[in-house]
C-alpha cells in the first residue's frame, strides 16, 4: 500500500508505512520477524501524527 499519493506528503506517507508495518507483523502473528527499533519508530510517528 502507497501512501504517499493520498497524503501528498512524503514524510506522512514514511510514518504511516513506520506504523502500518509492525502492526501488520503482529496481526499476522510474525512480531518476532520486526526489529524492536521499528517498534520505537512506530510509537513516535504515532505521537508526531497525533499532536502535530
Amino acid at each position: 500500500m502507497q501512501t504517499v499519493p493520498f497524503t501528498s506528503s512524503i514524510r506522512t506517507g514514511i510514518a504511516l508505512g513506520f506504523i502500518t508495518y509492525p502492526l501488520l507483523k503482529i496481526f499476522a502473528g510474525r512480531k518476532n520477524e520486526v526489529h524492536p527499533l521499528i517498534y520505537v519508530f512506530a510509537v513516535l510517528f504515532i505521537i508526531q501524527i497525533g499532536f502535530l
